[in-house]
């Protein structure tokens, strides 16, 4: 029982519990419940609600948000869960696949400390999830590379995931893009949210029966103790089905697994952090929550026992007011004390097994560690043999520029198999450029071999046809005698027959020769052109075998260390081929040939951004670090790496030594380290003159190596800087004055940081010598014996010294200020190994040192922390921790984030944002949210503890919080009741939602990378994952293939299907880095994007915040400006965003940023970038800036501030001023006040219908999906032409790949399952009437005339009144059919029409590709209206018609048996007999039985010609000619010349008609004409029939054929210039190799095509009036047709346009090389990491880029006046007077940028302010403060004089501001010469 207390406090009578109370919680049981509110799992039970004066309860269910928390999802690496199934995973093949990209492997983030770079199969072995019954992973927890640091990352485990929505609803989920959510909404799900102790969790697993014993021991090892391969349960959220389903009911536990110390009060900052993520997504995704509190967690639950107002007063300073301190981190006494430090496990660091082949001479194989001074990692050795290695592929898409590449540059193999057509395609594409005269004489044998045949085979048939006329009467007189001779036998059975066998002699006679007849001609004209082209095809492929070998045996000769087989090459044509793409699909494979090498792998540790955080506030924290990527390089077998050593920078020094002892000094990235061994571009050190041996020296800050030759005493020294390597600094250093005779120098080491050099000799002693003043030290070291190694700590401190003796390893530190007059400090490291290397290195600052070294028995990287004093006096700034101080450290709670956690999602993220999601529709039923606490003990504490909680929060927050929190009810029970509530088969009284909207509430919530920022290119990513296999696969591609590549994941359904009609309204967060983007995203729009003091957003992330109405997009953008952003990178990103965003928010801090000209740079800079006026679509957002922590005082000024600096802005840009160009010319400022301010919150509405009241410019969730899609493409493909052109493109190329299935059977896709015709943008079939029936379509099916054939037959045989033939006339019949199967044609091509109609809808009809689809679709009805047209004439066997295709090969066929199905008219007049008629199918007359038995059956006179039935009709006993019942006899010849037989077509080839004459025989001709009467000759510009109705009409002089419809002109346009210039850039791989660097790049050219004329040709005629052009439109655009001489791109302005100046959007500057001048001719220009030289080419810069790269700058060119003084006077040129390459002996000048660009003729293509830059003089000035450093940018100080100015004149006074240089340059900064003080020594 409660009893209130003054002020709203309760106190419980510890001794009196609510035993008595009817809850079912204790059912009837003494077990102590405690509540405030009620926990109602069960409808059983009841409780009282508190009475409290300062909450108030309410029994109102509340559907707002409980709680709500961000979570730093980042889905580019997924670990593997234990419960994938067998569908392959981009994130498994990824990570797990053989050619794994090792910089992209992720980690486990587990307490103790495991790389993860194992295979798949072992990591399932690790993962005790598939071990618990009916446990999903659908949250998992791992790390990976941020920016700064490894950061630990949250995602979905997919494959778990997968598993647990098809045990829901079977099938609903096809893959992470393909989940039915519509049908997952037919089952219900209740779940209940569980978190808490591991201890508490497990027993309530061993509870429901799910874990025995043995697995509840196994989840509770501690990570930490255990080793790498121990199985685990990693720490996430997962999804447990105790029970079996209610009917379509699922009861589940949505449980969060801690990490190891995740509920303690003093875990790390990263630990805490990943504690808020998963219960932000637990919280929200269950309204009843359990917290699961172990009796020694409870125990130490810290309960607030002072006077609440005085409590929450002192909070509130507490929370303000943070107290600091400066203290001395110094003693007065040196020393060094090792303390222990991390130990980080790696499967890698274990003895290498042997390989067989490997042999003794190649040296270890043992791992070992790196040098490093601030980075580490160790190295793995194998051996590898000389090999091949072969890139295999199967029908690979290769561009043609790519296959021209390769058949230029490798060595080839082409297979034997190759036929014409895939040498033709070789040929055409680079092959002929190879090989001209080659391939032009292949060409030529094989044009004159089909000549050949096809005249071989007109001959074969003439003489066919004589030989049968010659043997026709041997033929008659055998069948003759057969015949006879049958009859005489059947004579002797039956005499009565003898005088009808007698007459049906003579006319089965020629029946028989008839059909003997035309069996031999089918025959042989089959032999004929069997044998024809059979020696056709066997003299093509003899010459092809020639032609192969030739070049196959010319390469060969050739030495290249690729080969290219190629198997087979088609075209990558769609099925059906009216609308080709520009690719081949390549099968075959790629070899290449490596020698013996050895490999090395650097295994880099990494610490992560929290432990530097850490760090900062404790430099006495042990760092976590991790083994987290890997680089490769390999060295020929023999040479052997001598010193290793990793830099900052991700940079190595490797230095190696050759067979014969030479040394190569190697430094550069370890991403180029193999290529640059590969160049062989080190510096290379003879052996003799080094001597043989030396001792290896390397400071890092100084760059500086030293070899000290041992024996020689001679010191060398070489600097190293970016541009020329390593350079000697002077000559060896002799030094033998300082040592006597035979003594040797044994050791060497730098003091960390200086140019001085501790040198240990033979005799022990160890002294420093000075590089600058090159002498020793005074001091002396006299050791005890010579050392095994020495050391030097990084922060330049302390010297240690290892010896290595029987009983162990010594280790003595001496502090470098007080060398050798002091004793040294022994170090106590009883771990350390003897005999095995260790390394000294420092970890996130120098002063951070650790002492390294593996343990390869526990395979684990161990480290002893050295904290060291000197007597030089540090300080450090802290956080002071006292009684007043601001820490909750001073409670001294252990485990009181068991229950504040809650209170860390409210502070971190909304509790009401001012978007409010809607995915949960009115049909889910929600019940009060609640939260029970499990424990054993303080059951009445726990409800007061959340309500001072929430007052707590609420009064220091100012969050809007409405009721969300108060109306959470609240209570405490025993495990024991919680378990009797929820494991037992009762259903639960919980929430209860549809199963599909749950699980998409619970997706939205999780962000998805989008894309990232790699080198100055935009790259989408696929599924949040970037891959490097991707990429690779994607050099060169067109934007429509790398729209296909793109995918969103989880989104991908929602888009496409889920809410695909929905509109879409996009809301995006820009600006500086640490301003708050993302918490301000957050409250905004309730998304969970990550925010942090440090920057770990990387890229463009994207989240869903469905609503009623509209989907909200959020797109999150990394902070702009940032330290390793190039310009060009943040240009592309805020293109991306004010393209696609309709409110751009830009937070600024206005105490950072008084430039606010350079704030808004790149936004100017991609103003100029796209034009919006060709993208109407988008650039229609509003930009709104923030201002944040602007108080009232000063929201008036800085508004006004900002709002003059804009104007400024646009004054200079005019209409090319960003707000214009990208926002359409609306902008707003917002002041932002101060955070925790009730203000801060109130705007955040206001941002809310700001956001309402723009435009919809997406208006369906599926039209948004294609838009960025493609939008991305494009600026990954550098495609800046107008995006409605390209979206035509690319859905008419989708369109046009669907075109076939539609056409032929109705549907988008066939396998493996159908997809109905459905209007893309919206999901929704196209509702047209359609048959079910499956038509023929010609292209892409062999062999096509019996397919075709076959096709017919079965949609003949659909008709209902098939089998009704011969019951009336058969012409009847016949036209009755050909209408039924052109009405079905008609119904497909009106659906189809329909479909394409409706997916185009939304473009411009004058879309080249759209025009392109319409004729492809024009041709292809033609084709499907052609395959059911009917022959329609008589069948070679009966009377019937013909019912095959019209264009049918062989003899005409009715389909029928050829018999009539009619009864004999006179047995059935006479006696009523139903005998058959016995004549043939459709004959004319009566139905007779025998001819014989009731007429007259002797031989018609006209037997044997075309169509007589053979016996006479007529009564039996006439007197006249014997005639049969056929009503024309007639010729029948087909021998020439028949009717059309020879004449040419209007392509030249001969036409041979295959009918037989149709004129009576009795009627004389000079010509035969056969049966058909219109014209069977195709139409000249269509695949129709001609409609003339004269047969005969060819014959005719100038024929012509045309089908008498309009045709679309098939000729080119010939109006002047340029019909279409692609936007889409063709881009390669291409190599550049300069003087001293090679690399691979991506080369951007741009091709213009003439486009087909769109005119009509009218019907009747072969061509239309007037010229020919690709447009009706009048106002019709023919592009200029300059070029840029620097990059080749064509001018985009009209033909004859009155700019004087051309434009273009300009590419790679493939036809410029670089000039530069310097000190040297070795002088490099290095441009975002790359260096050129002198005369390299500039390719791999963009013309439209590389001037902002450079920054200021000058151009060179060539001089082009006759005489140097003519160069004089003019402010925009500078003579150069020395001879610089390419062409030294031509004269060249220095230009200004303008003038560079005036001469081009080309629009400049920067922004005004930029030009106004590069006019200026690019002198520096050299002060110090100038300088960046590691944490910031450098900031130069330029003159602010033009670029050519003279010197300015030093005697005319001191400027006003700043100072003027002693060489003339004016400098706006203070003078570096009186900054500092002047001595005199």
């Amino acid at each position: 029982m409660y009893s209130p207390r003054d002020k709203g406090k309760r106190k419980v009578d510890e001794s009196t519990y609510a035993g008595n109370s009817a809850s079912a919680w204790d059912s009837g049981s003494s077990n102590p419940v405690t509540n405030r509110g009620a926990h109602n799992f069960s409808s059983r039970t009841s409780f009282i609600d508190l009475d409290r004066p300062s909450t108030r309860a309410t029994d109102e269910s509340d559907c707002a948000s409980t709680v709500s928390m961000a979570i730093s999802a980042a889905y580019k690496r997924i670990m593997a869960d234990g419960s994938s199934s067998d569908d392959e995973s981009l994130y498994e093949n990824f990570l797990y696949g053989s050619a794994v990209d090792t910089d992209a492997k992720s980690k486990v983030a587990t307490d103790f400390n495991v790389d993860v770079d194992a295979p798949l199969h072992t990591l399932e072995q690790h993962d005790l999830a598939s071990s618990v019954k009916g446990l999903y992973r659908i949250l998992d927890l791992i790390s990976e590379q941020g920016s700064g640091g490894l950061v630990d990352k949250i995602i979905i485990s997919q494959n778990s995931l997968k598993a647990f929505i098809n045990i829901v609803c079977p099938g609903a989920y096809a893959s992470l893009t393909k989940v039915n959510f519509k049908a997952l909404d037919q089952y219900i799900v209740k779940p209940v949210g569980v978190y808490g102790s591991k201890e508490e969790i497990v027993r309530f697993l061993a509870e429901l029966r799910v874990v025995d014993d043995a697995l509840a021991a196994r989840l509770l090892t501690d990570p930490s103790t255990a080793g790498p391969m121990t199985p685990t349960l990693r720490s996430g959220l997962y999804l447990l089905r105790p029970t079996e389903p209610f009917g379509q009911t699922e009861q589940i536990f949505v449980i969060y697994w801690p990490q190891e110390n995740t509920w303690d009060d003093s875990a790390p900052s990263q630990v805490c952090w990943n504690r808020v993520t998963f219960m932000r997504y637990l919280t929200k995704m269950c309204d009843q929550v359990a917290a699961l509190i172990s009796s020694a967690h409870a125990k130490t639950i810290v309960w607030s026992d002072v006077d609440e107002d005085k409590a929450r007063d002192e909070d509130d300073e507490g929370g303000r007011i943070i107290n600091c301190v400066v203290n001395r981190t110094t003693k007065r006494e040196e020393s060094v004390q090792a303390r222990e430090g991390f130990k980080v496990t790696s499967r890698h660091i274990t003895y290498a097994e042997p390989a067989q082949e490997a042999s003794a001479e190649l040296g270890p194989t043992k791992p070992f560690l790196l040098f490093g001074e601030t980075a580490q990692g160790f190295m793995t050795i194998h051996h590898q043999a000389a090999r091949s290695i072969s890139d295999v592929f199967r029908a690979r898409p290769f561009t043609y520029l790519q296959l021209e590449n390769d058949l230029m540059s490798d060595r080839l193999r082409l297979s034997e198999s190759l036929d014409d057509e895939a040498l033709n395609i070789l040929s055409r594409n680079g092959l002929k450029r190879c090989f001209p005269d080659e391939c032009a004489k292949w060409a030529h044998d094989s044009d004159a071999v089909e000549a050949q045949c096809k005249r071989m085979r007109a001959d074969e048939l003439g003489k066919m046809r004589a030989t049968l006329d010659k043997e026709e009467e041997k033929w008659t007189l055998a069948i003759h005698e057969a015949i006879v001779d049958t009859a005489l036998s059947f004579q002797e059975v039956n005499t009565t027959v003898q005088p009808s066998l007698v007459t049906m002699i003579p006319q089965v006679t020629k029946k028989l020769l008839g059909l003997i007849r035309n069996i031999q001609e089918d025959t042989m004209k089959e032999r004929i052109k069997a044998d024809t082209e059979s020696r056709e095809q066997q003299e093509k492929r003899t010459l092809r075998l020639q032609f192969i070998r030739h070049i196959n045996g010319l390469t060969n000769r050739t030495q290249q260390r690729h080969t290219l087989f190629i198997e087979s090459v088609v075209e990558n044509k769609s099925y059906y081929s009216y609308y080709p793409l520009s690719q081949c699909k390549l099968s075959g494979a790629r070899e290449t040939q490596e020698d013996p090498m050895t490999c090395f792998t650097i295994h880099t540790m990494n610490v992560t951004e929290h432990d530097k955080h850490d760090f900062q506030l404790d430099a006495s924290v042990i760092p976590s670090p991790r083994f987290h990527s890997e680089h490769k390089f390999r060295l020929t077998q023999g040479y052997t790496v001598l010193r290793a050593q990793l830099l900052q920078g991700e940079k190595l020094l490797l230095i190696v030594a050759d067979r014969i002892g030479n040394l190569t000094v190697y430094l550069d990235r370890l991403s180029a380290i193999e290529a640059v061994i590969t160049r062989g571009c080190g510096k290379f050190l003879n052996r003799e003159k080094i001597g043989q041996d030396f001792a290896l020296a390397f400071d890092e800050s100084k760059q500086m190596l030293s070899i000290a030759s041992s024996d020689k005493l001679l010191l060398h020294i070489f600097m190293h800087d970016d541009t020329r390597g390593f350079q000697a600094v002077g000559s060896a250093i002799n030094l033998t004055q300082w040592y006597n005779e035979g003594t040797s120098i044994r050791h060497a080491c730098f003091v960390s940081g200086s140019e001085e050099l501790l040198l240990v000799d033979s005799q022990a002693q160890a002294r420093i010598y000075s590089l600058v003043t090159m002498q020793f030290r005074p001091a002396t070291l006299n050791l005890h014996h010579v050392p095994s190694g020495l050391h030097s700590t990084p922060d330049g401190s302390c010297l240690l010294v290892s010896y290595d003796h029987e009983a162990g390893r010594a280790l003595t530190a001496y502090h470098w200020d007080s060398l050798g007059s002091t004793e040294g400090i022994e170090l106590n490291t009883p771990a350390l190994p003897v005999g095995e290397p260790f390394v000294v290195t420092s970890l996130i600052s120098r002063t951070a040192v650790h002492l390294l070294w593996l343990d390869f028995s526990t395979s684990r990287c161990q480290s002893y922390a050295l904290d060291i004093t000197r007597r030089v006096t540090e300080l450090m700034f802290r956080e002071k921790v006292g009684r007043s101080g601001s820490k909750r450290a001073e409670d001294a709670t252990a485990h009181n984030c068991l229950v504040d956690c809650h209170s860390e999602v409210w502070i971190r993220f909304p509790v009401l944002a001012a978007v409010q999601r809607e995915t949960i529709s009115p049909a889910s039923l929600r019940s009060q949210k609640s939260l029970i606490f499990v424990t054993d003990r303080d059951f009445q504490m726990f409800a007061q503890h959340f309500s001072d909680m929430i007052y707590t929060f609420e009064r220091t927050s100012k969050k809007p919080t409405g009721d969300a929190l108060r109306s959470i009810k609240v209570s405490a029970a025993t495990f024991s009741v919680f378990v009797q509530e929820l494991c037992g088969t009762t259903p639960w009284n919980v929430s209860q939602y549809r199963a599909g909207e749950w699980i998409v509430d619970f997706l939205c919530l999780i962000p998805i990378h989008i894309a990232v920022m790699r080198e100055n290119h935009f790259i989408p990513l696929k599924d949040g994952v970037y891959s490097t296999e991707l990429e690779r696969s994607l050099l060169g591609a067109e934007v429509n293939r790398i729209v296909d590549s793109i995918s969103f994941g989880w989104y991908e359904s929602l888009f496409q299907s889920y809410m695909a009609t929905k509109p879409v309204r996009v809301v995006s967060s820009m600006g500086e880095q640490s301003v708050g983007k993302s918490y301000a995203l957050n409250h905004l729009v309730d998304t969970s994007f990550a925010g942090s003091a440090m920057r770990t957003t990387e890229g463009v992330w994207m989240s869903i915040t469905p609503t009623e109405k509209e989907l909200i997009i959020a797109l999150g953008f990394e902070g702009i400006h940032s330290i390793g952003r190039f310009a060009q990178e943040d240009t592309l990103l805020v293109l991306f965003n004010t393209a696609i965003s309709n409110l751009v928010l830009f937070r600024s801090n206005f105490a950072l940023s008084r430039d606010i000209a350079g704030l808004f740079q790149s936004f100017q800079s991609s103003a100029i970038v796209l034009d919006p006026a060709a993208n109407p679509s988008l650039f229609q957002s509003t930009l709104v800036i923030i201002i944040k922590d602007v108080v009232e005082a000063d929201r008036a000024e800085i508004a006004r501030e900002f709002t003059l600096k804009l104007q400024r802005i646009v004054q200079d840009e005019q209409e090319a001023n960003f707000i214009t160009r990208l926002h359409a010319g609306k902008l707003t400022i917002i002041p932002w006040p101060v955070i925790e301010t009730k203000e801060f919150y109130e705007l955040f509405p206001t941002l809310k219908r700001r956001l309402d009241q723009q435009v919809i410019t997406h208006r369906a969730a599926s039209e948004f999906l294609h838009k960025v899609k493609m939008l991305m493409a494009k600026l990954k493909a550098n495609d800046w032409g107008a995006m409605s052109q390209t979206m035509a493109s690319y859905r008419t190329q989708l369109l046009s790949s669907l075109l076939p299935n539609a056409l032929a059977f109705g549907f988008q896709e066939v396998d493996p399952e159908r997809e109905p015709l459905k209007n893309l943008d919206t999901n929704i079939p196209v509702e047209l009437h359609d048959t079910e029936s499956r038509f023929f379509l010609p292209a892409g099916m062999a062999p096509q005339p019996e397919v075709r054939e076959q096709a017919l037959e079965t949609l003949q045989s659909s008709w209902e009144r098939y089998h009704e033939r011969q019951t009336i006339s058969d012409s009847e019949w016949v036209e009755a059919l050909s209408q039924y199967l052109q009405g079905i044609i008609n119904l497909r091509i009106e659906h189809v029409q329909e479909w394409l109609a409706q997916n185009l809808a939304r473009f411009q009809t004058d879309h080249a590709s759209i025009e392109e689809l319409r004729r492809g679709f024009e041709g292809a009805t033609v084709d499907l209206k052609n395959s059911v047209r009917l022959c329609k004439l008589q069948c070679g066997n009966c009377q019937l018609l013909c019912i095959q295709s019209r264009f049918h090969d062989g003899r005409h066929t009715c389909q029928t048996n050829h018999h009539c199905i009619h009864e004999c008219y006179f047995c059935r007049d006479a006696t009523g007999d139903l005998r058959e008629c016995s004549m043939a199918a459709g004959h004319a007359g009566q139905h007779i039985c025998f001819i014989n038995a009731h007429l007259c059956g002797k031989s018609c006179k006209f037997d044997g010609r075309f169509g007589c039935v053979h016996a006479c009709t007529k009564v039996i006993g006439h007197d006249d000619d014997h005639l049969c019942a056929a009503s024309v006899h007639a010729c029948g010849k087909a021998s020439p010349p028949l009717c059309l037989s020879g004449f040419k077509l209007a392509d030249g080839s001969d036409y041979s008609c295959p009918g037989f004459c149709r004129i009576p025989s009795d009627v004389d001709h000079f010509r035969h004409e056969c049966e058909a009467r219109l014209c069977s000759v195709t139409c000249q510009l269509c695949k129709r029939l001609c409609s003339d109705q004269d047969h005969m009409h060819g014959l005719e002089d100038g024929a012509v054929h045309l089908c008498g419809q309009e045709h679309l002109c098939a000729a080119m346009c010939s109006a002047q210039g340029i019909c279409e210039i692609e936007t889409a850039p063709h881009s390669i791989e291409a190599t550049f190799t300069g003087r001293h660097e090679t690399f691979q790049y991506t080369k951007y050219l741009q091709v213009a095509k003439r486009l087909k004329c769109v005119k009509l040709v009218p019907s009747g005629a072969t061509k239309h009036k007037g010229p020919h052009n690709h447009s009706l439109d009048k106002k019709v655009i023919h592009f200029c047709e300059a070029r840029c001489e620097n990059c080749g791109y064509f001018c985009t302005l009209p033909l004859g346009h009155p700019q004087q100046e051309h434009e273009t959007r300009h590419g790679s500057i493939s036809r410029t090389r670089w000039t530069i001048d310097g000190p040297n001719h070795g002088t490099a220009l290095q441009i975002e990491g790359r260096r050129f030289f002198t005369n390299d080419e500039g390719a791999p810069m963009m013309c439209n880029l590389v001037c902002q790269a450079m920054g200021r700058h000058v151009h060179i060119d060539y001089c082009r006046s006759d005489e140097e003084a003519a160069c004089v006077g003019n402010d925009e040129i500078q003579h150069i007077t020395k001879s610089l390459r390419p062409h030294p002996d031509r004269p060249k000048d220095y230009i200004t940028h303008n003038l560079f660009w005036k001469r081009s003729g080309f629009k400049d293509p920067y922004s005004k302010e930029e030009q106004a830059v590069f006019a200026k003089c690019d002198a520096m000035c050299s002060g110090p403060e100038h300088s960046g450093d590691a944490g910031s940018l450098a900031q130069p100080s330029y003159c602010t004089l033009p670029l050519f100015h003279p010197p300015a004149n030093l005697n005319a006074g001191a400027p006003a501001v700043g100072y003027v240089s002693n060489d003339g340059h004016h400098f706006a900064c203070q003078n570096p010469v009186v900054m500092q003080q002047a001595f005199h020594v």
